[in-house]
């Protein structure tokens, strides 16, 4: 039986050529430049890795991550870690280091400046966590808001009356629809960068939120969604239209025909209709057929959201959190942006 060791690597980028080899291995398609995304820009600092190898050979056999994330708890500012990366080659998923993986990340991130650790793994994780020490939080939602009845509907009711059911479908999901009611105030636009408004409105957020929400400033903003490899994206910003105050904003994708939402911040709930009528908009001129939101079962807002027609889709994720109790007795602003990708 094959033997093990697993490292902490202090020097990320002496490994670099390793570890894109172990991706387009075991998770093709990821995007060479994501590397140095996860070393350089984070304000809350780069990753840190964990490799697993093969004693007899030095093959990489394994590979975990901590992604840091900063987040404020009723004012207090804390240095969490988003773990990722969590893969081990074919050869050795059975007999192999997985559960030596994880528990060296677990033993090491206190002394690496981490209060506590928090993860959205796939199915085939969830046991492993578990028996580490893991504590599962529960579920994250993933909403989804039909816009496109037509492709729903296709398949489920003859050919020949399809034409004559889905307009009339159509028309009734707005009539149903809250944000139809919505009156349009104040300025929108789509911008690809973060502005000082933007941590204006944080360093407001930040001082009367008294639940858990994690770092909005500009430099994270910009890091997280616009150095980013994987996606293109997009943030709606919502202003006052006198002032030009930045009252809140979406950060959204276009994915496989439909619209994500990745954050959603305000500076209070009333504003949310206002962004969500918005983003409909533009989801239809962009000829989406629904748009999607995850959000974690606490989130202040998810009633509210869930008010607008987004309904559970049924896919299945939950929040899994090992550390500090005391930060997650409170409300969290989870969305997908909170999660490693």
């Amino acid at each position: 039986m094959s033997k093990f060791t697993v490292t902490h690597i202090t020097n990320p980028i002496d490994f670099k050529d390793d570890v894109i080899h172990f991706w387009d291995e075991n998770l093709p398609g990821t995007p060479h430049a994501r590397f140095d995304w996860m070393c350089e820009g984070n304000p809350a600092g780069p990753n840190d890795w964990f490799l697993a190898r093969e004693e007899k050979s030095g093959d990489i056999a394994g590979m975990i991550s901590i992604m840091p994330r900063i987040v404020t708890v009723s004012g207090d500012v804390f240095r969490i870690g988003i773990l990722g990366d969590f893969m081990v080659s074919k050869e050795f998923r059975i007999f192999g280091p997985t559960i030596q993986l994880v528990k060296t990340a677990l033993s090491q991130y206190v002394e690496l400046g981490y209060k506590a650790l928090y993860t959205v793994p796939n199915t085939e994780s969830y046991k492993v966590l578990e028996r580490v020490g893991f504590r599962d939080l529960g579920s994250i939602y993933y909403l989804v808001k039909p816009l496109d009845i037509g492709y729903y509907l296709n398949g489920k009711m003859p050919r020949m009356l399809q034409p004559w059911i889905t307009p009339v479908m159509q028309l009734g999901l707005r009539m149903v629809s809250r944000e139809t009611y919505v009156i349009p105030r104040g300025t929108f636009e789509i911008v690809t960068r973060a502005d000082q408004s933007f941590e204006s409105l944080w360093h407001t957020i930040r001082a009367e939120n008294k639940d858990m929400i994690g770092d909005h400033g500009i430099e994270y903003l910009n890091w997280r969604f616009f150095s980013n490899p994987l996606f293109e994206f997009f943030i709606l910003t919502y202003r006052d239209t006198d002032s030009s105050e930045l009252l809140g904003y979406i950060v959204y994708t276009f994915t496989r025909g439909y619209l994500e939402i990745y954050d959603l911040v305000v500076a209070d709930e009333k504003y949310i209709g206002q962004l969500i009528k918005r983003i409909v908009c533009i989801a239809r001129q962009h000829n989406s057929r629904s748009i999607y939101i995850s959000v974690y079962k606490n989130n202040p807002w998810l009633d509210r959201i869930k008010s607008y027609l987004f309904i559970d889709s049924q896919y299945k994720m939950n929040l899994y959190y090992h550390g500090d109790n005391a930060i997650t007795s409170h409300p969290w602003y989870f969305f997908a942006g909170d999660r490693n990708i």
